[in-house]
């Protein structure tokens, strides 16, 4: 009995955390277009879970943090892959609000018409949580997009993505 007590109650602390960390919270939709976006970075071409990657987006808050550059933290996929083995083809850097650094690479990416995903919640669950429900919106509502995506770190509990649409959507 007070083993499964103790299996209750923990499983209703995890349940609380989750929610606490908006792992419940829903993204909301909309179809934006947007020109162009432009990034200042790093390439990376690899696994998702190969320590590099992960070191980008921690020396692209650094820059941020250290006042070399003013933007937002960026992950450009123009790849999705499906399981962790599969090689992800990527771009980490920071939508840049005001100067560049000239040892990063600077891109800009033509985009259009967007699907536009914004969801809060804590960093850690954000990615996680929102492609599969980008995927049941666009099969729900006839949308086709590229396998491109931008996701753009608002802060520590807001995410938003940019999944270009196909034309003639």
């Amino acid at each position: 009995m007070k083993k499964s007590l103790l299996l209750v109650a923990g499983l209703l602390l995890l349940a609380g955390l989750y929610a606490y960390f908006g792992g419940f919270n829903k993204p909301q939709f909309e179809v934006v277009t947007i020109d162009s976006v432009t990034v200042t970075g790093y390439e990376f071409n690899g696994l998702l879970t190969q320590k590099e990657f992960g070191n980008l987006f921690k020396k692209t808050d650094s820059l941020i943090d250290h006042k070399h550059i003013d933007g937002k933290v960026v992950g450009v996929f123009y790849n999705q892959p499906q399981a962790k083995e599969d090689t992800v083809k990527a771009f980490v850097g920071v939508v840049a609000n005001t100067k560049s650094i000239d040892e990063l690479k600077k891109k800009t990416f033509g985009l259009g018409k967007v699907l536009q995903a914004t969801i809060k919640a804590r960093y850690m669950l954000l990615p996680v949580n929102i492609y599969p429900k980008i995927a049941e919106y666009t099969e729900a509502n006839g949308i086709k997009t590229k396998p491109m995506s931008i996701e753009i770190y608002e802060s520590d509990e807001v995410l938003k993505i940019w999944v270009p649409i196909v034309d003639g959507n």
